[in-house]
């Protein structure tokens, strides 16, 4: 793989990083000053009202009473509260997830940043949610294992009921094998994608062979560590583009493309337009919500 940005000093990064591991409970939202990010898997339910987040650069609304999944490894605000006095956060580790042995599909979206809403209203779920937070504050570990496996049966029905999941796996995927190298390095491109990046690099950490970890990350997740890194880099311009009135050349550099042909090429293969198109289109969505705050320095949940 090329360097895909020239060397030199390192941007400053305006996305905090946290640590949270298997955890979750209820929060009182509010909007946050500046994005972050974390690896875990993490899920969303709200009793009542709206959460408005911006995620790379896309305005996305999460309704009350439908159970929502991400991967927090994409930079993410929230940036709009309606109605909403508490909501349900839990927080899964992804190599758990990974160990699920799930759909292809699952991880495809997941990877490529979405929310994914279930697109169904269960009545239980509030009812499970707040079991969830007690088994969580219990410490107690069979409970919390008992939790474990009620969120996976959870998760497992979400994707069952998506009209766009596609369901059949592919034989011989290494998941429960090849979970804690994969996820090594996700996290080492979520970590490093705005700076030159070789795929003998990326594996690196895991301690295989090049070859053989870009084929256990293509059958894992469905998609190349090529693919992948390039989906971090138009996470971060397209946020760039949304809140920022930096130049698209200065996006392009910021995002880790290194040249503006690069940068232009595979925004508009990803999203159908140039940059400056997809700025103009922008026009006017933030505003109909609360624009981002100042950064404050704090690390704000979710």
């Amino acid at each position: 793989m090329k360097n895909l940005k020239p060397s030199g000093p390192k941007p400053v990064r305006e996305v905090m990083e946290a640590v949270i591991g298997f955890d979750g409970g209820l929060h009182v939202p509010g909007v946050m000053g500046k994005p972050h990010l974390h690896q875990e898997i993490e899920l969303n339910y709200l009793p009542a009202g709206s959460l408005t987040y911006l995620v790379g650069g896309k305005v996305v609304r999460v309704p009350a009473g439908r159970l929502a999944i991400f991967w927090a490894a994409t930079p993410h605000q929230v940036i709009a509260v309606d109605g909403v006095a508490q909501f349900y956060w839990f927080t899964l580790p992804f190599a758990w997830v990974l160990q699920w042995k799930l759909a292809p599909g699952f991880m495809e979206a997941l990877l490529h940043g979405r929310f994914v809403l279930d697109p169904e209203t269960v009545p239980d779920d509030e009812f499970a949610l707040a079991r969830w937070h007690e088994d969580i504050d219990s410490k107690n570990p069979e409970r919390l294992r008992i939790a474990q496996l009620e969120m996976e049966a959870r998760v497992r029905r979400l994707f069952l009921r998506s009209p766009r999941t596609d369901l059949r796996r592919r034989r011989g995927s290494p998941f429960a094998s090849g979970a804690t190298a994969v996820q090594a390095m996700a996290e080492f491109i979520a970590r490093h994608y705005t700076q030159p990046l070789t795929v003998a690099e990326i594996v690196a950490p895991t301690g295989l062979h090049p070859n053989y970890g870009m084929t256990l990350f293509r059958e894992t997740c469905g998609m190349s560590i090529l693919d992948y890194l390039i989906e971090h880099r138009l996470f971060h311009a397209r946020r760039l583009l949304a809140t920022t009135d930096m130049k698209v050349l200065e996006v392009a550099m910021e995002s880790g493309f290194g040249s503006l042909s690069r940068f232009n090429e595979a925004f508009s293969r990803a999203n159908g337009c140039p940059p400056r198109a997809y700025r103009r289109s922008l026009a006017g969505t933030l505003d109909r919500h609360a624009r981002p705050a100042r950064s404050t320095g704090t690390l704000d949940r979710p």
